[in-house]
């Protein structure tokens, strides 16, 4: 699956390239060569929900299984909310932009 740059409106990464992104990293569209993200918002609820499910599991059952059992599912259902859900943005600063 390709995503679409914001930019050109062009499938510009894959979902493994998309998957890297984050707010504090970009990647350059094939196409229009700007950079592009994830909104800054996704960083921190991506944050927010995985340490509540950690601290959650390990006040429920202590142990390295326990959070990994928890962890595990829940980076799994954030990579798919990232992929399925969450748009491409503009990413920094180009002089093309005014």
């Amino acid at each position: 699956m390709r995503h679409l740059c914001p930019y050109c409106g062009n499938p510009c990464l894959s979902s493994l390239q998309k998957a890297a992104l984050s707010s504090l990293n970009s990647k350059d569209c094939n196409h229009s060569g700007k950079p592009v993200s994830t909104p800054q918002a996704l960083l921190v609820a991506q944050l927010v929900v995985l340490v509540v499910c950690l601290v959650a599991a390990k006040a429920l059952a202590p142990g390295p299984i326990a959070i990994l059992a928890a962890g595990v599912p829940v980076a799994a259902l954030l990579l798919f909310i990232q992929l399925k859900y969450v748009p491409l943005v503009k990413s920094g600063y180009s002089p093309d932009d005014e």
